[in-house]
């Protein structure tokens, strides 16, 4: 097995930072912007730190890659199409779901 320079460490904490962005959302961020918060419900309120984690982890292990990288057109062009793509389906998923569920309207609940 070839060894890894990946952290294990810092995608765990990547991994508990998206998933406490994302219980965020379904708890106290969803029920919060249709104005039905109840307090006998379970709100994640601190899943928003979620968010500043994940971008602290980001931008170190930017760092890290930019040297094992050659030069910086190497560098932009495997970022670009390692995230873009995603990005892209992202988007055309939202629109899909959005329009589909009528989102605009509040006719999902």
């Amino acid at each position: 097995m070839k060894p890894s320079n990946r952290l294990l460490e810092l995608d765990c904490l990547r991994g508990i930072a998206a998933l406490s962005v994302v219980l965020f959302h379904f708890t106290f961020g969803y029920d919060n912007s249709n104005h039905m918060l109840d307090p006998s419900k379970f709100y994640f309120t601190y899943g928003s730190m979620g968010v500043q984690l994940f971008f602290i982890i980001s931008g170190f292990v930017i760092f890290m890659t930019l040297s094992k990288t050659k030069n910086i057109f190497n560098f932009i062009i495997t970022r670009f199409s390692r995230l873009y793509p995603a990005y892209w389906i992202c988007i055309l998923l939202t629109i899909l779901i959005t329009t589909y569920l009528n989102f605009s309207t509040g006719s999902y609940l």
